[in-house]
């Protein structure tokens, strides 16, 4: 099962400038109960997937209006060094769940685009059962984000290998995205805030297939999606990840936290 954004459409963009931890931009990618069906399902082992920018990345778990322990999580997140990671007890995710990514990027003096913010997720042949939906994939709408930035006009072509986004209005925009982004817009805190409270709070679209098919090129398609909200806002007891002050087995985090958030959603490297 694979939780993800969207590559076919231009809708992860980090600003420029977002170097130091306190400055990374977070994106969010959903699971929601919609997705799970009845029989819900166990997960025994996950791959968590980013780009170059991705700087953390966790797989959070969602229910009843809290928040349980983090499934998986990477501190110190390295695109360069991507694996299947065993969980030391399998996680149990019931109907109503909602699970959610969480990636946070940092960026030099050029936006970041041609991210991803996903997670492979291996599920217990125990269950004896396939659930019906194997791909989640939800994105912030791209005319949204560039209707933020005061962008009016453009188009985005994706060649089978890369997003290819082009500003037409308005004028003293036109051109590249990248470019125009990075060197020639104003980046305003206020703006900022804005564009990030939309990745993180704002409504996402939402489609859930049964195979890679339906995923891979689905809005090129134009099939139907639903729209997903945060779990993130009116919840009522947000995980915190405590703090480890003893030698931990297998791969910790360097101040010495576990990567491991809780005796019952672990990792055997």
């Amino acid at each position: 099962m694979i939780i993800s954004s969207n590559w076919d459409k231009q809708s992860i963009v980090i600003p420029p400038h977002r170097s130091s931890p306190s400055t990374w931009f977070k994106v969010t990618s959903h699971l929601p109960p919609t997705c799970i069906d009845s029989k819900g399902f166990t997960i025994i082992n996950v791959l968590l997937h980013a780009h170059g920018a991705a700087r953390t990345v966790k797989l959070r778990h969602f229910r009843d209006g809290e928040e349980l322990p983090w499934i998986i999580y990477d501190d110190f997140y390295d695109s360069e060094y991507q694996q299947f990671r065993n969980l030391d007890t399998p996680v149990k995710v019931l109907p109503g769940d909602h699970l959610m990514v969480e990636c946070e990027y940092g960026s030099e003096k050029e936006i970041a685009v041609a991210e991803m913010c996903a997670a492979v997720l291996h599920l217990s042949v125990e269950d004896n059962t396939r659930p019906k939906f194997l791909r989640s994939q939800s994105w912030v709408d791209e005319d949204r984000l560039m209707r933020l930035l005061g962008i009016t006009n453009q188009t985005t072509v994706f060649d089978g290998e890369h997003l290819l986004t082009t500003i037409h209005e308005p004028s003293n925009l036109a051109g590249e995205l990248k470019k125009i982004l990075s060197h020639k817009f104003v980046w305003t805190s206020k703006i900022l805030k804005k564009f990030q409270d939309m990745y993180v709070y704002g409504p996402q679209h939402q489609l859930c297939g049964a195979t890679s098919e339906d995923q891979r090129f689905a809005s090129r398609r134009a099939l139907k999606t639903d729209s997903v909200s945060t779990p993130l806002v009116g919840i009522l007891n947000p995980y915190i990840k405590p703090k480890v002050c003893k030698p931990s087995v297998g791969n910790s985090d360097m101040d010495g936290d576990s990567i491991s958030p809780s005796p019952t959603a672990g990792l055997i490297m």
